[in-house]
């Protein structure tokens, strides 16, 4: 047979002289490069030169490489892994092994491992060993049992469960109702029930873990007072679960998430240098990126349920995370690493009362940064945005004595009602709560220096502003869900604005979040100074609108100024909301009682305005007004 290794300019460049190698690592990577007019001219018959030449030109035909040279390579990047039992005598091991089968006993006893690892070294992860049940719960009988699972009302016995985390999915059609309700309580066999609930149960019956608590299977579905009363208890229900369990890869519950992970198709055996015999694996790379495109990421009631919490097992496509109030175990990595919020994914309640809050200018900022989240995540039922955050600020209100306002609090409410929408948001089809609230629309939001960085610092309160009072009317009993009415009494400077048409301004801005803004100035004024508007929706433009000041931002210059920059660094940066007067106030106010002497007014938008003027100056063209806002 003819020897193309000296006619092929792939064959030339590989190392092919060398000796066998055996046991010996390979070289797993290289990369090679020919000129491409040389490469073209070649004439050998090698199969692997003409592989190479194809799939260049394939390459080249989709637009994805550059004429004038070959570059290639060979790169396949893997990992030793090897069985958690043999880590301490292959210490280069830095990675487990993954069972195809996630509920392989070598899996269960991993996850057992970690559980009792919690149970016994994280003092602050776990409450009461033996709390107090919800409601209802899934009894699924003593350990060995395969039997029927029974819906139990538990009249406030104690006892360990495991709490769900699900997508849903369109097709809910096991659910307990007003219809169905006595059946579950006689009991049904796990195969009646969708995927998702069936791997929850053999789960559940693996850790031997008695009960299981489901919210579609444990709240009546269809009855508004039971839904309400169990909504106003779910930060209970989460924060007291033995364990949560999150279906993350699961898009409904027809899927299940105990799903087969991919074989590791090499594997050797070796002796360490003590003489034992252990058997190692080589998984590619990227099998450890698996955080991505995760069904359970993307739903609205999931977040709240993943900060509640105090330890969750999430399953994802190819492995199992554990996470507590203390670390993050990795099934694909050792456990000596506490690698608590590295990925910086990880939601814990914790994380809503930072141990230095003086350092916080605003006391809620965690919380607003939590929103951000929460504010892109989907929801089957629009009016479910306030009750999916109800237990969390619930417990927030109760550990840091806050006042709740539609999704914002009290004592930095000058701040948070300076929210702005996101470029994709839309208008709900029914009344969620009132428009200063970032629950008003759907879609992105971001608050003053939450998210990005800003040239001036944090805004803060301007003192001719003073917040009197939050009303709210409630739709049911849990007074952190649902609202029918919501308003804040307050004074403020108030000033009437006139859009201003200058192609030079249109031209000055033109980052893609800026693009949609329209300019303003104050009515029968001199002032100079434009009032760049963003409106919560476009359609919000009309006649008769008002410039609210409510925050300002002083940039003081420190010496980190450019010369160039010297002449903004004295500047104030005045903010505030954009309103409207409310569309028939006489029938609102006869129907909810809102106060007399205050003008009804509506949130369009939001606005900035940078003046050299002193601020004193600038508004006085802007009187204090007594204001309810809606």
């Amino acid at each position: 047979m003819e020897d193309y290794r000296y006619r092929c300019p792939v064959c030339v460049k590989l190392p092919l002289d060398g000796p066998p190698l055996g046991i010996e690592a390979p070289p797993f990577k290289y990369n090679l490069g020919h000129d491409q007019a040389k490469f073209e001219k070649s004439n050998t018959q090698c199969d692997l030169y003409r592989l190479v030449r194809d799939l260049h030109r394939i390459w080249l035909e989709n637009g994805e490489g550059s004429r004038g040279k070959y570059w290639y390579s060979c790169s396949p990047w893997y990992s030793i892994c090897t069985d958690p039992g043999v880590w301490d005598i292959l210490p280069a091991s830095s990675e487990a092994f993954v069972h195809p089968n996630p509920l392989d006993p070598s899996t269960i006893a991993r996850l057992q491992t970690w559980i009792d690892r919690c149970d016994q070294e994280h003092e602050g992860c776990h409450g009461e060993r033996y709390p107090v049940l919800p409601t209802r719960i899934l009894d699924l009988g003593e350990p060995g049992f395969t039997g029927n699972v029974k819906l139990v009302e538990t009249n406030s016995h104690r006892g360990q469960y495991i709490a769900l985390s699900h997508c849903w999915g369109a097709s809910n059609s096991f659910l307990t109702t007003r219809d169905t309700i006595e059946s579950r309580k006689n009991g049904f066999l796990p195969d009646q029930a969708p995927a998702t609930f069936r791997d929850a149960i053999m789960l559940a019956r693996c850790l031997e873990i008695r009960y299981l608590w489901i919210d579609s299977l444990c709240i009546i579905q269809g009855d508004k007072e039971d839904w309400n009363v169990e909504a106003s208890r779910m930060g209970d229900v989460y924060r007291n679960a033995y364990l949560m369990v999150a279906a993350a890869n699961a898009a409904d519950d027809t899927q299940g998430f105990l799903k087969s992970r991919p074989k590791i198709q090499c594997s050797m055996n070796v002796v360490a240098p003590t003489g034992q015999a252990a058997k190692v694996y080589l998984r590619p790379q990227n099998y450890k990126y698996d955080n991505k495109d995760l069904p359970l990421e993307s739903r609205g009631w999931t977040l709240q349920e993943s900060y509640l919490c105090r330890r969750q097992l999430r399953f994802m496509h190819q492995k199992i995370i554990w996470d507590c109030q203390s670390t993050q175990w990795d099934e694909l990595d050792r456990d000596v690493l506490e690698k608590k919020y590295q990925s910086g994914t990880h939601h814990s309640v914790a994380r809503l009362f930072p141990e230095n809050e003086s350092r916080h200018s605003v006391p809620y900022e965690e919380w607003y940064g939590m929103i951000v989240d929460f504010a892109t995540r989907k929801f089957s039922v629009q009016t479910d945005r306030l009750p999916a955050l109800s237990g969390l600020a619930a417990l927030v209100a109760a550990q840091k004595k806050g006042r709740y306002c539609a999704g914002l609090w009290w004592e930095d409410i000058g701040y948070s009602i300076c929210w702005t929408p996101g470029l994709h948001r839309s208008r709900p089809d029914l009344y969620i709560a009132p428009s200063w609230s970032w629950a008003s629309i759907i879609g992105p939001v971001t608050f003053p220096d939450v998210g990005y960085a800003a040239f001036f610092p944090t805004p803060e309160t301007l003192d001719a502003v003073v917040f009197r009072d939050y009303k709210a009317i409630h739709r049911g009993s849990n007074q952190y869900g649902e609202i029918e009415c919501a308003w804040l009494e307050l004074e403020a400077p108030l000033a009437p604005i006139a859009k201003v048409k200058d192609e030079k301004l249109e031209e000055r801005d033109q980052h893609p979040h800026w693009r949609e803004c329209e300019y303003f100035s104050i009515l029968d004024t001199k002032n100079e100074e434009v009032l760049r508007v963003e409106f919560d929706f476009k359609e919000e433009e009309v006649d008769e609108l008002f410039a609210l000041f409510l925050m300002c931002a002083v940039d003081r210059d420190t010496g980190r100024h450019a010369p160039a920059e010297r002449l903004r660094s004295s500047a104030v940066e005045l903010s505030g909301l954009v309103l409207r007067p409310t569309l028939d106030p006489g029938k609102i106010q006869g129907q909810y009682s809102l106060p007399k002497g205050f003008g009804l007014y509506q949130r369009v938008g939001f606005f900035k305005v940078v003046t050299r003027q002193a601020k004193q100056k600038f508004l006085e063209m802007a009187p204090v007004t007594n204001i309810a806002l809606l």
